[in-house]
């Protein structure tokens, strides 16, 4: 390996958490009310409860990029170097987490619709499978990794990091019979997440490392 070739991850990382930061801010902005000439003399507890499937789109899409945040750190926990290519594909990995807060406008203003669904299913799927295929390439032959990073780890990892995108592909599916369901579908990946963490704990493994 050409190691003159490769870069350390500190401003990957940098603005990883920087893009992460501002999406999960611009997750409020959905949440707003009708103007208040346009609503004079209604309750304001009747407004806030009018607002309740945006404050759950609110949540769930700012626990989501959580998750997805965590996975990221923890990736880049054990990437010790980055490349070209590993830029690219985690600007294009950040190009899909600012497109979030639009997912989650589009799941508020045509609720229950099939391809407000499906559409945010995708963005999902896209950025689940963009973090698995960056850990995949990186520990390849412990190509960006330390070389004594444990292979059942590895392999757990990569178990763990494909949990959002096959939940999506769930969520997709469920949207085609009922869209209104298809929301939540999403909590069996804390679900998959701590049951795997789970198994890994069980196991008599010599070298302890951090799960993702």
């Amino acid at each position: 390996m050409e190691y003159h070739h490769l870069l350390p991850t500190t401003r990957t990382e940098a603005l990883s958490d920087g893009i992460f930061a501002f999406a999960m801010t611009l997750l409020v902005l959905d949440l707003q009310f009708p103007d208040a000439a346009m609503v004079s003399g209604t309750p304001l507890s009747k407004l806030l409860i009018g607002q309740l499937p945006r404050f759950i789109n609110y949540f769930t899409s700012f626990i989501l990029l959580a998750v997805f945040w965590v996975v990221h750190h923890n990736i880049f926990h054990h990437i010790k170097r980055s490349n070209q290519l590993v830029l690219w594909l985690n600007v294009l990995l950040l190009s899909f987490v600012v497109l979030i807060p639009f997912s989650t406008s589009l799941v508020g203003d045509y609720d229950a619709h099939v391809a407000a669904e499906v559409f945010f299913a995708g963005n999902l799927f896209i950025i689940g499978m963009l973090n698995f295929t960056i850990w995949t390439y990186a520990t390849w032959k412990r190509r960006l990794t330390d070389p004594d990073l444990d292979e059942e780890f590895i392999k757990e990892a990569r178990w763990q990091n494909l949990a959002v995108p096959g939940v999506s592909l769930l969520a997709m599916a469920v949207a085609f019979v009922s869209p209104a369901s298809s929301g939540y579908v999403y909590f069996l990946i804390f679900f998959i997440l701590a049951g795997r963490r789970h198994i890994l704990s069980k196991r008599s493994n010599p070298v302890k490392q951090e799960v993702i």
